[in-house]
């Protein structure tokens, strides 16, 4: 019988958001007559949030190392390393793969250390812009120059990641593959409700307009800027609401902020949500306003779900989003080209139907979960074969 390859996957945490998603899916979608997958992750920030269910029916083990984190602390992040390194070394794994910013340093430095046969790092987005202060952004840009040069490939979400990360020298081009977010299409595609019904059973009105933005509520989301759009937007459609399914510690300064502009009527706080097919269902239009974003798997969730899109004109989102195509793309920290987007959109139905079937058929084969996770195993056998 053939050996199995062993593969560790390294993550920050699996909290809600796209790159633990991306991450669970290759580690529970793994060929299992082919791949040995275990999982470690750094404790989850979400106290409602069990990491063991994450990876239930995988069939991977987790492993914990509490000193990850997303802060810089030196002395725990040298405790993880060594942690990170001794695991490695103990189990012997063929494959090291890290996923986000700090694992792609911690996790990869151990690796290294430990003489992983293949490391491979997903970036899921960079962290140059809007995270850090200059002098801490580019002390991890040279770090992570210098780290790519023991890296054998380095995933990036979308073409426009990778010709970014190749702008800032990060590493050479043949060290980049194209592996894009994959969803489960048909998951989002087959989920009908009785939209009047769960409109009433979320206490809204049954004929209002819902106007969805589904994301944590944290820093660039650009929650902010589409509160500010809704005074345009309801000059129009009096009956619109803004839904933001999300939980953060943003929360009761949105909540204060939607006071001021004397909108909270119109601002629906629907929390974290279990039932995200409901929603993307109700929804007459999905904005995602950040002012970064990799890729934005929210996208391709509400364009499974044909819910027409309108978002912002960063980074991986084009690729997905484009202008006048499949959706409607608008410049960031904006509120007037928001509200502007969000009108479009509802004023023109006819039009507004072409661009979310186009989007739609642009799913399949390319943004389904299946796709990825062939591509990321297609990657493993080069690396390792070779």
């Amino acid at each position: 019988m053939k050996k199995k390859i062993k593969v560790l996957h390294i993550i920050t945490r699996l909290d809600k958001g796209g790159a633990p998603k991306n991450t669970l899916i290759t580690v529970s979608d793994a060929d299992k007559n082919t791949f040995e997958v275990d999982l470690v992750s750094g404790i989850s920030e979400d106290p409602e949030l069990d990491v063991e269910k994450r990876t239930t029916g995988s069939g991977a083990r987790l492993f914990i190392v509490p000193e990850i984190i997303r802060s810089i602390r030196p002395t725990t992040d040298f405790i993880s390393i060594w942690k990170l390194y001794r695991l490695i070394r103990k189990e012997q794994y063929d494959i090291v793969h890290t996923h986000t910013s700090k694992p792609g340093v911690t996790g990869r430095i151990a690796a290294i250390l430990a003489g992983v046969p293949v490391l491979i790092h997903t970036s899921h987005g960079h962290i140059y812009e809007g995270f850090f202060s200059s002098p801490v952004s580019w002390v991890l840009l040279q770090l992570d120059r210098f780290l790519s040069l023991f890296t054998h490939k380095i995933i990036t979400l979308t073409e426009r990641g990778m010709k970014e990360q190749i702008g800032m020298k990060i590493a050479s081009p043949q060290k980049f593959a194209v592996v894009p977010s994959g969803i489960d299409v048909q998951r989002f595609a087959t989920k009908k409700v009785d939209k009047k019904a769960k409109k009433t059973e979320l206490g809204l009105s049954p004929d209002s307009t819902l106007i969805g933005h589904v994301a944590r509520l944290v820093p660039l989301k650009g929650h902010s800027d589409l509160l500010k759009a809704v005074p345009k937007i309801i000059e129009i459609f009096p009956e619109a609401m803004i839904l933001l399914a999300g939980d953060g510690p943003l929360r009761e300064e949105l909540e204060q902020e939607a006071k001021q502009l004397g909108i909270s009527k119109h601002v629906f706080f629907a929390g974290h949500r279990e039932d995200i097919e409901d929603i993307y269902s109700i929804l007459d239009i999905l904005v995602l306003p950040s002012e970064l974003e990799g890729m934005g798997r929210v996208i391709l969730e509400a364009m499974a779900s044909s819910c027409p899109v309108a978002a912002t004109n960063v980074m991986g989102i084009p690729e997905l989003v484009v202008h006048g195509e499949t959706g409607l793309l608008f410049p960031p920290r904006r509120p007037d080209k928001i509200a502007e987007s969000i009108c479009a959109i509802l004023q023109n139905p006819e039009e507004t139907k072409v661009r979310v079937q186009k989007a739609y058929a642009m799913l399949e084969g390319k943004y389904d979960h299946k796709s990825m996770v062939k591509k990321i195993e297609e990657l493993y056998l080069s690396l390792v074969e070779s």
